[in-house]
Formats: C-alpha cells, sequence, structure tokens
C-alpha cells in the first residue's frame, strides 16, 4: 500500500509538472481603460500618485485629476482664483506627511491641501513648517507611511519621520552632498540603506550600520583633466529598490540601458534592446524607458516609449513584452507609456501617452487567459483562433482544441508553438471541416472529430480519417452533425448526432449501429447533444427531449424527462451536459435549472435560481479536486459547493459567480467548450480565448476597500467648503476628512456619497448603510451606480451613519466607515431657549407665588378692613343717629325763634331796630340752612334727598337770595353785581334747593375774592346745551332718571337758564379742576385765609343741579378768578310741572358718618359767622343803629 501511494504521489506531480508546462503559454493579462470619455483631464497621464485616502491622482498636460473609483474631479489653474493651480502642465506628484501632496509642473511646484482642495504656492514655507530646510527639491519617495525621503538638487537627502503616540517631535535625518555632487535620484532599500545618483552617473550608498558614504558604481565617466560639476554631463537619472533588495537604474526619457545591481553582487546585470546581458539575458524591446515598478510577484515592470511594458523576471532574467492588442479591449492600452506606480493594494497604474490610463488589478485577473495575441514574436506563439468549442488532452498532456469555424489546433507544450489545421477545398486529406463541435482522444492515441455538417473525422499518425453520412447505407454515419464523441469502457466509441440519433462505431470496420431512442415518438429525441458514460457502465445520452439511459447489460433504454407538477423529475428537457461527480451523483444541466441524480434509486432533486443559483441554463460542468462543482453559463462562471447529501439544504452563499470582471474570456461560454486536464487544471472556452486555471488558486478575496465620503449634498446642492448655510459653516473640510458633521434646523434634508476605494469594476460590489439612532437595520444598496445615503427631515438629535461595502467575493467590511451627525434644534429648542424658558417659568412661579402672597395679604387686610369698616359704619350710624337728633333738636329751636322773630319784625317800626332784627333773622335761617345741610349730607348719603319742584320766578327767586350777600360785599369792600338779562322767567325748581345752590357759590366768591374785589351774578335765557346730560367734571357720565333723559330730549330753543357767578379772587389750579366736585376737597388757601370751610357744599351743589336736570360748569385760572355757570331747563318734561315729592337718587358713600362727622368738626362756608357777630358787638355799643346799605346792584 505504501508503494502504491508512493506512485500515486510521483505520478501526480508529473501531472502538475505537466500543468505548469501549460502555464508557459504566456497569458493575456487584463487592463481597465480610462480616458477623457470617463471625465479624465487630458489622455496624456504624465504621473500618477495614489494619496493617504486612496484617491488615485493623475497629472497632465491640462492639469490635475482625482480618480475615486467612478468620478474624476479636476484641477485647472484659474487666474481668478489664487488658490489654484500655478501651472497646468505636472510632471510629478508626491505625498507628503499629513496628507498633503507636492504637484510639481513646468514653473513651479505648488502644495494641496487636501481638506480644503485648494492650492499653495510657497514650498519653502511648508518645508520650513516641516523643519527642513529651503531649496530645489527633485524628488520625494515615501518609504513607509510615516517615513519620507525628499531629495534635494545641491543639499543632499533629508530623511523625515513623522512624529507618532512614542515620538512627539518628528526625527529628521540629513545626509548633505558634496558641491559637486548634483543629486538627481535616491531611494532606500528593504534592509535601510539609502542610494543616491548623482546627474552624472555616480551611485552612492549609506550604509547605517557603518554610518559612511561608499561609492557602488559610476555609469559614466568625466572628461580626463576635467573634475569640475559644470563640465559633466547632467542625465535623468533614476533608481528604484525592489523587494529583494536589487537596485535598478535607468536614465529617464533618454536612450539608455537598464541597470540592475542584485543584492550581495559587486557587477551590473544590463537590459537593453536588441542585445544580451553578460548573463545572456534577453534584451528589452525599446531603450527609451520612462518608468519602473515591481509587482506583487516580484516582476520588474519596464515601461518604454512605443515598446509597451517590458516585465522582467529577475529570477531567471527572461522577459516577457506586454503590447496594445487592436483586437482585445482589455490589453494595454498603449504603447508608448509615460508612468507606472503600483499602489498598495498591488494595482499597477499605467500612464500612456495619448490613451489615458489604464490599471492591472491582479485580485481581478484570477483566471488566465490565452487568446490571440497579434504582438508575439512568431505566429506559433500565440493561440490563432480564439472561439473555442472543445478541448482534448493526449498522452504528452498537449492539448488539441476545436474551434468555432478555425478548425483545429495543437497545443505542444514543450515548444509553447501552436500548429492548425483546417479544411482545405479540393484536398481529402485535410479537415472536413473547419467548426468542430466534439473531439475524443481515445485508448489508441487517435483523435476523434465531430464537425458540424462534416462528419466525422478521425486523426491518427499524421492523416486524417473521413466518416460521412450516405443515404444508401444504414450503416454508415446517420447525420453529418456530430455533436459528442466518447470511448466506452469496452473501448467502443459512441457518436451522438444532431437529429441521426445515438450510433456507436466500430473502428476495426467502420460500422456505425443505430441505437433507438427509449422513446421515438418524442420530439427531439433524434437531437443527441451530450454522452457520459457512468462509473457502472451505463450510458446516459442527452437529447432535446430529455435522457436516455442504455444500461451496460444490453436491456431497453429508461427514459428521464420533465413530468409537468412533479418536483422528482428534470427540471427541463432540453439537456446541456451531463456529469458523474466522485460520489457516483449525476449532474444535468439543463436549460431550466441544475438537476442531481441518484442514479440508484432515481431520486431526482432540482436546483434553480430560487435556490440560489445565479442562472438556470447549465452548459457545462466540472468537478475540482476540493469537490465544488464549476459551471459555465451564458452568464459567466458559477462555483457551487454540493450538500453533503441529496436532502440537505443549501446556502446562497453556496453558490460564487465570476464574470469578465475576474478575467474571464467573456461573461458568455460556448456549450461543450470545458475540459479537466490529468493534472486538474480546468479550462472554459467562450468566443474570446479560452481560461485554464488551477482550481486551488481561485481563493476568496477578503481584501476589503476603504470607504470614503466623496459629497455632501443639502436640499439636492453640493455643499462647498467653508460655505454658510443659514449663517453656518457645515463642511469646514473636505467630505473623506471630515468624522462629524453639524447640521443646522432646516439643513436636515441631505445626503452623503461615498465610495469604496477598490477600483474594482463589478456589479458584485454592493454597499450598505445605516443611521444609527434613526434605524438600526442595514439598508442595502443593489445597484452600485449610486452609492448615497439620503435622508430627510430628521429631527434633532445625534446619529452616527455607517457604511460598509462587500468586495466582489462578497466579502463585507467588519468595521464599517463612520460620519457623526449631529441636527441642530430650531431655536425654540436650543438649551439656551429651554435655560430661557427655565428663567420664564421660574419667574412665572415666582410672580404667580408673589401673587398668591399678594391675594392672601389683600384677603386678610380686606378681612381687617372690612372688620375695621363695620366697626366704623356701626360708630357712623351711630354717629348719624346722634347727628340727626341734634339737627332736628337745632331746627326745633332755630324754628321757634324765627316765629316769634318774624312777628316782632312786623310789630316794630323803628328803623334800627327793625334793622337789627332783620340782622338776625337772617343769620338764624342761615343757621337754619347749615343744619339743614348737614341733614340734606345725610339724606344723599342714604339716598334719601328728594327734589320739591314749585313753579315760580326764577329771576326774582335769584336775586332775593343773592341780595342777602350784600352785607358782606359792603363790609369786604367787594364790588357785587346781580345782572339779569331776563325780567322774569316762570320756571319749576325747587326753592330750598336752588336757594342752597347759590348760598353755597356765593359764600365760596365772597370768601375767596379779597377786598376791593368784583363778584358778578348774571342770568341769561339759553338755547340748549352742547351736553344735556349730567357729567362729573372727570369727564364721567353720570346714570339720569327716565325723567331727565325724556326732558334733554324734548327741550326746545331758549328753554334754559344760566346763572353764572364770576370774581376775580385767588382762582383754582388747572390740575385741581378735576377735584373741585369732589367731597371734602379743599385747595390750599393763602395763610391769611383761615375760614376754609367744610369742603362738602360743592359736592351737594353738584347733586342739587343734577336734580334739576341741569349741570354746572367752572372755569378758573389761578390767579385772576373763577367763574361757576349753572344750567336749569326752565320747563318739565311736555311742558308740564315735574312731580312733586320725585326721589333721584344718588350715589351712595361707605363714608357718609365720617363726612358729617368732619362737617360738623368744621365750620360751614357762609357768609355770616364772624362778621355777624362784629356787627351785633359794634351795634351794642354804639346803642344807636346804623342802618347799613347793600353793595351796588345792577
Amino acid at each position: 500500500m505504501r508503494h502504491i501511494c508512493k506512485w500515486r504521489v510521483i505520478l501526480m506531480g508529473l501531472f502538475l509538472l505537466g500543468g505548469c508546462s501549460c502555464f508557459a503559454l504566456q497569458r493575456q493579462l487584463s487592463f481597465t481603460h480610462l480616458d477623457i470619455g470617463d471625465g479624465l483631464i487630458h489622455n496624456q497621464v504624465n504621473c500618477i500618485m495614489k494619496d493617504a485616502k486612496g484617491f488615485v491622482w493623475l497629472g497632465t498636460p491640462s492639469g490635475l485629476s482625482r480618480y475615486d473609483g467612478r468620478h474624476f474631479i479636476n484641477f485647472r489653474h484659474n487666474s481668478n482664483d489664487s488658490t489654484s493651480l500655478t501651472d497646468n502642465y505636472i510632471e510629478s506628484i508626491y505625498n507628503l506627511p499629513g496628507g498633503y501632496l507636492w504637484i510639481k509642473s513646468r514653473s513651479s511646484s505648488d502644495i494641496f491641501d487636501p481638506r480644503k482642495m485648494r492650492f499653495s504656492h510657497d514650498k519653502n514655507a511648508f518645508l520650513k513648517a516641516l523643519g527642513l530646510p529651503a531649496g530645489e527639491v527633485q524628488q520625494i519617495r515615501r518609504i513607509s507611511t510615516d517615513k519620507y525621503l525628499f531629495i534635494y538638487k545641491d543639499k543632499g537627502v533629508v530623511l523625515y519621520e513623522s512624529p507618532n503616540y512614542l515620538q512627539v517631535l518628528p526625527k529628521i535625518t540629513f545626509f548633505p552632498a558634496s558641491p559637486v555632487f548634483i543629486t538627481a535620484d535616491a531611494t532606500v532599500d528593504r534592509s535601510g540603506k539609502i542610494w543616491v545618483i548623482s546627474q552624472t552617473g555616480i551611485l552612492i550608498s549609506f550604509e547605517p550600520s557603518l554610518g559612511k558614504w561608499q561609492v557602488a558604481a559610476k555609469l559614466a565617466k568625466a572628461p580626463q583633466g576635467d573634475k569640475t560639476k559644470l563640465s559633466q554631463p547632467t542625465q535623468s537619472y533614476r533608481v528604484f529598490a525592489d523587494s529583494k533588495g536589487a537596485v535598478w537604474i535607468y536614465n529617464s526619457g533618454r536612450p539608455g540601458a537598464l541597470f540592475t545591481l542584485q543584492r550581495g553582487e559587486s557587477n551590473f546585470k544590463v537590459y537593453q534592446e536588441n542585445k544580451l546581458s553578460s548573463g545572456n539575458a534577453p534584451g528589452l524591446n525599446n531603450n527609451i524607458i520612462n518608468a519602473l515598478t515591481e509587482d506583487d510577484q516580484g516582476n520588474i515592470w519596464v515601461g518604454t516609449d512605443h515598446g509597451g511594458i517590458n516585465i522582467i523576471n529577475p529570477h531567471n532574467g527572461s522577459v516577457r513584452y506586454l503590447m496594445n492588442n487592436p483586437e482585445n479591449q482589455k490589453s494595454l492600452a498603449q504603447n508608448c507609456i509615460y508612468d507606472l506606480y503600483k499602489d498598495d493594494n498591488g494595482l499597477i497604474w499605467v500612464g500612456t501617452y495619448k490613451k489615458g490610463v489604464c490599471y492591472y488589478n491582479e485580485r481581478m485577473d484570477r483566471f488566465p487567459l490565452y487568446s490571440h495575441d497579434p504582438n508575439q514574436t512568431g505566429p506559433r506563439r500565440t493561440l490563432p483562433f480564439e472561439d473555442v468549442n472543445r478541448f482534448v488532452e493526449d498522452e504528452s498532456g498537449n492539448l488539441w482544441i476545436g474551434t468555432n469555424g478555425g478548425g483545429l489546433i495543437y497545443y505542444n507544450q514543450q515548444d509553447s508553438t501552436f500548429k492548425r489545421f483546417t479544411h482545405k477545398a479540393g484536398d481529402p486529406s485535410s479537415l472536413c471541416a473547419d467548426v468542430i463541435v466534439g473531439l475524443c482522444y481515445d485508448s489508441q492515441h487517435r483523435l476523434w472529430i465531430g464537425t458540424y455538417y462534416g462528419g466525422l473525422d478521425c486523426y491518427q499518425n499524421g492523416r486524417f480519417t473521413h466518416y460521412r453520412h450516405h443515404e444508401d447505407n444504414p450503416q454508415s454515419l446517420s447525420d453529418d452533425r456530430v455533436w459528442d464523441i466518447i470511448e466506452d469502457k469496452n473501448k467502443a466509441i459512441w457518436i451522438a448526432t444532431l437529429g441521426g440519433g445515438l450510433q456507436k462505431m466500430d473502428p476495426a470496420t467502420g460500422i456505425f449501429t443505430t441505437y433507438p431512442p427509449s422513446h421515438p415518438n418524442l420530439d427531439g429525441s433524434a437531437y443527441v447533444v451530450t454522452l457520459d458514460q457512468l462509473s457502472n457502465g451505463d450510458l446516459w445520452a442527452g437529447t432535446a427531449a430529455g435522457i436516455d439511459i442504455y444500461p451496460k447489460s444490453g436491456g431497453q433504454p429508461r427514459h428521464l424527462g420533465n413530468i409537468a407538477g412533479n418536483q422528482q423529475s428534470l427540471s427541463n428537457d432540453n439537456i446541456n451536459t451531463i456529469y458523474e461527480d466522485q460520489k457516483g451523483d449525476v449532474w444535468v444541466g439543463t436549460r431550466e435549472g441544475l438537476n442531481c441524480i441518484d442514479p440508484k434509486t432515481g431520486f431526482i432533486r432540482r436546483f434553480t435560481t430560487q435556490d440560489g443559483l445565479p442562472d438556470n441554463t447549465i452548459l457545462t460542468i466540472l468537478e475540482d479536486q476540493q469537490h465544488y462543482l464549476w459551471m459555465s453559463t451564458p452568464n459567466g462562471l458559477i462555483r457551487f459547493r454540493p450538500p453533503a447529501t441529496m436532502t440537505d439544504s443549501i446556502k446562497a452563499s453556496a453558490f460564487r459567480k465570476f464574470d469578465e470582471s475576474d478575467g474571464l474570456q467573456g461573461r458568455e461560454f460556448n456549450e461543450k467548450s470545458a475540459f479537466k486536464t490529468k493534472a486538474g487544471l480546468l479550462i472554459f472556452g467562450g468566443a474570446g480565448g479560452f481560461n485554464m486555471f488551477n482550481p486551488g488558486d481561485i481563493h476568496i478575496d477578503y481584501h476589503t476597500p476603504p470607504i470614503v465620503f466623496t459629497e455632501l449634498q443639502i436640499g439636492g446642492k453640493t455643499t462647498a467648503i467653508d460655505k454658510k448655510y443659514s449663517g453656518r459653516t457645515i463642511l469646514k473640510n473636505a467630505p473623506s476628512w471630515t468624522s462629524h458633521l453639524t447640521l443646522p434646523y432646516g439643513a436636515s434634508d441631505f445626503s452623503l456619497s461615498f465610495m469604496a476605494l477598490g477600483y474594482g469594476h463589478s456589479s458584485r460590489i454592493k454597499y450598505a448603510y445605516r443611521l444609527k439612532g434613526f434605524n438600526e437595520d442595514w439598508i442595502l444598496i443593489e445597484n452600485n451606480a449610486d452609492n448615497r445615503a439620503t435622508y430627510t427631515n430628521l429631527n434633532p438629535g445625534d446619529y452616527t451613519l455607517e457604511v460598509k461595502s462587500c468586495n466582489q467575493d462578497g466579502i463585507w467590511n467588519n468595521r464599517p466607515t463612520t460620519m457623526q451627525l449631529s441636527i441642530l434644534p430650531p431655536f425654540w429648542k436650543t438649551s439656551w431657549a429651554y435655560l430661557i424658558y427655565l428663567l420664564l417659568l421660574a419667574g412665572v412661579l415666582y410672580m404667580a407665588r408673589s401673587i398668591l402672597l399678594y391675594r392672601a395679604r389683600m384677603r386678610f387686610e380686606l378681612d381687617r378692613q372690612r372688620q375695621q369698616a363695620s366697626h366704623t359704619h356701626d360708630m357712623d350710624m351711630l354717629k348719624i343717629r346722634f347727628l340727626t337728633n341734634i339737627s332736628h333738636e337745632f331746627r326745633t329751636p332755630l324754628s321757634l325763634i324765627l316765629a316769634p322773630l318774624e312777628k316782632l319784625m312786623k310789630e316794630v317800626q323803628e328803623p334800627a331796630l327793625k334793622t337789627q332784627l332783620d340782622m338776625v333773622r337772617r343769620n338764624a335761617k342761615r343757621l337754619l340752612h347749615l343744619v339743614s345741610q348737614l341733614l340734606d349730607l345725610r339724606k344723599m348719603e342714604v339716598q334719601e334727598i328728594a327734589l320739591h319742584p314749585t313753579r315760580a320766578d326764577i329771576v326774582s327767586f335769584v336775586k332775593d337770595t343773592a341780595i342777602s350777600f350784600t352785607d358782606i360785599a359792603e363790609k369786604k369792600n367787594i364790588n357785587f353785581t346781580i345782572i339779569s338779562l331776563p325780567t322774569g322767567l316762570q320756571a319749576n325748581f325747587d326753592p330750598d334747593k336752588l336757594e342752597r345752590i347759590l348760598f353755597n357759590l356765593l359764600s365760596n366768591a365772597f370768601k375767596f375774592t379779597p377786598e376791593g374785589g368784583t363778584i358778578t351774578l348774571t342770568m341769561a335765557q339759553e338755547t340748549t346745551p352742547n351736553e344735556v346730560q349730567m357729567a362729573d367734571t372727570e369727564g364721567q357720565v353720570n346714570n339720569k332718571d327716565l325723567a331727565s333723559e325724556k326732558l334733554s330730549e324734548k327741550v326746545n330753543e331758549k328753554n334754559w337758564i344760566s346763572i353764572a357767578i364770576q370774581d376775580n379772587g385767588i382762582g383754582i389750579p388747572d390740575d385741581k379742576l378735576h377735584q373741585i366736585f369732589e367731597r371734602f376737597f379743599q385747595h390750599a388757601l393763602p395763610y391769611q385765609m383761615v375760614n376754609a370751610g367744610s369742603g362738602i357744599g360743592l359736592s351737594i351743589t353738584q347733586e342739587f343741579v343734577r336734580l334739576h336736570g341741569g349741570r354746572i360748569e367752572v372755569s378758573s385760572l389761578e390767579g385772576k378768578g373763577s367763574c361757576f355757570t349753572v344750567y336749569l331747563p326752565l320747563m318739565s318734561y311736555a311742558g308740564t310741572d315735574l312731580v312733586a315729592e320725585k326721589e333721584l337718587t344718588t350715589a351712595t358713600s361707605y363714608t357718609a358718618g365720617i363726612a358729617i362727622e368732619n362737617a360738623l368738626q368744621q365750620r360751614s362756608l357762609t357768609p355770616v359767622d364772624n362778621d355777624a357777630e362784629r356787627e351785633v358787638v359794634e351795634n351794642d355799643e354804639q346803642k344807636a343803629g346804623q342802618a347799613t346799605e347793600g353793595g351796588h346792584m345792577a
């Protein structure tokens, strides 16, 4: 058993060796092209660089382009913008610490700030900010993420290490150059050794362990006797250190060789055009080298001028040429290469002279492609015809390839050459037809060739034997369309024809035997398209009407087909392929799904798109060593992990689809164009050639590219950097350099664009996003044409936008890219607003508490005042009753005095005594008047005053009343005049109340008029006043009774009398006029006027006037005098007298008792008092009566 295993290992090794030999055939590399049609600013790409975020920058003669995998952003010089490029012709782009870019143009160098997306032009200021010396920088090499090599033209080189968490300040190591050493380029190899080459070709190196410089080589010699730098030739040398430590040197853009100094060697190896190096290495195809880089396999890519790319294998020195193939759209864009750049993901970017940029992604080019390449040195070195149908392998591992119109192709793996066999009309020894649809290499080393309408050919020992259909020979080929050929275990040849059914051929006799189908009446049963003999010997024939199974024993064939409604039947009768796997299960590919059949039980299980199958049309099936099924379809290649048993469930992830983005010859494959070699390689062919690969090399790509935010839109408009929105700057830096966005209220309708910078053009790349704080579920973007997260009407608050993507193998990011979002509330919902609300609430609560306390105090005070008022009221009522009783007691004696006095005056004839008695009578009446006034006040307070009108001559009554004041006028030397325009007027009035009206007004006039003054009483008949309703001096309208209202409505012209009392006394101030009719109001008087009165006379006067239906007016000038005018109606309502004893009430006053008390404590404002007493005294002393005359009366 151990020996058997040993031989198996040896045989497998031989097979693998054979497989590896097959790979000597040069595969075609697939490039992705970008040009001005995709948005590139110019098709000439001078330089390429990838920045810290993953964007690719392209320098052109027309400006600068930034590429994110889908869109270009272009930058040009703008004379109106000081932050734009200085010069559009970009020669070089270099990465700088902090993510900045050094943009070198023909005329100057600019520093690009990716955060603000603008350029600055002071390069020396930037160098100074880094702590580096100013000067002309030739090159800048990024050694690692935090280490940079600045190469100065005449100052040497500076190694700059950025600060990190262990190193606060940058570490700068300066390597100065001698005055005669003009630096052209420098680099650092993997061991840390610094290599510097001068413009004169002197290569020096610095070994950190030795701490000194040493000359490594001289590529050009200076003229004899001249060592100055001015006389030495200057070149644009470039030096490159590969991953193995070898150094490569070339003269950029100028004819010259490529030099390489391998690690540990002292002699250069030279590559140049049309010459072999000292090591017999093949030469380059062009000596003008513009760029150089290294791929992930350690091969050196050399970009040449019109020579395409020369790929050098440093291990064996071989050179491969990559050239533009006009027949292949995925080949190199152009043969004139200006720049080569390998990014951190292994992509190699190629800048061309006139065809834009193209890039090669090895992760996407996982299936080696073999197709026709017209750039090969010889026609036998390339596949002569690309549209391939069938493959077989001979005993030496060579391939026979049947094409779809290009004849038969033989590939010799020993010398990697192709030989083509075609049909030649008139040559019977040639191939019978060029469309080959069936191939079989049997155990006798014969190649059987089935053609379309050309019959069957057998190729052996360099000659073709033809088998055709003959109508008159039933033992001949049944149809010239031979669709499939197999050799069974008994060495018999089985032939599937398209219309002639199934035949078995005896190679020895050339006789064909036709095998009838299981159901001859089924349409399509004669169209046999595929054959397969199982391990049990049964032959399965796939037709257009299902499967016919021919038992090994030779019994009747069985039929398998589609039965409508039966899930245990085939999914479709159109059979494309039949394949038995290593477990013995039979897999059948149809036009409507994949079927798995257990040949022992006959159990059938279907797999369709509903189960995750990417496409229902299965063209071919192969199984690899890991038991994966590989299936070609019209829509790509499928890898399938079958379930362990027929009944096990499967997941959608069990199917993995590949397409042209993975390097396949195309998305559509040809029927039956699949083959598995002895070494385990799988071959699938189509119209674009074939892919031959080791399934074990097809690995899942777990690399997920970084995701960056590319654009912010608010309200559907792109937001510019530092642009204000509603007075607030939203985007302070570019979206890719922003981690937190604060959006004002009203800007909550926004969208953020994002991009995975993997540069893989595949529809299998998907995105998902969610906004934490708003939705926790991931939103999947199936169509990545619009990588945008859009939200509208978000509530104010803090959110986190998370974005993730999967690569073309369906691997998702473990750590999504995030953007913190803060949606500001409106002003009325801000913290300041809530603080104001809190303060207002506190103020309201404080005010409410204060009001409550105030009301409590007021209630307490009101209760106290009510109690006090109640007590006062009780006291006042006692006082009023007492005052009323006293007043009545005064009135009785006064009446008793007046009655005898009147009688006495009638009896006395002596003039002097009569005069004195008259004085007594008048003063007694005045005293009685004062008592009556006090009683009237009391009646007013208790609403008991009534009007007693009498019809009489009002003019005579006024005169009689006014004459009583003549003695006072005489005593004070006042000119008292009574003027009456009418001689007599009949009116309805209350004599008692009118007398008191006149008495109060005249008393005040005499009281406040100084000696020598003038008082005039004027009576006149008037028309209706402007306002007949009563109003107080404050302008407040009092209510009137019904009689007064009707009186005011019915009065006629000249039906009023006005009584005006005017004096030239002290007057009343304007600010006091509105208070004079208030009770107990007293104006401040001069010191000589001591008798101020009680302050109730004018209030009673106004009330009495109102009871008459009239009004009283006052006009006064302080220091000039006053004039009181009383308007009284002459007639009552409807020309009749007013009803006697009708009560017209007045407003009640709560302080009635106080008013009466105060009236008692003060003397009444009357014209008697002191003057009358003095007169009595004088009369007694003189004992002689002197008659007094009243003042002048008009």
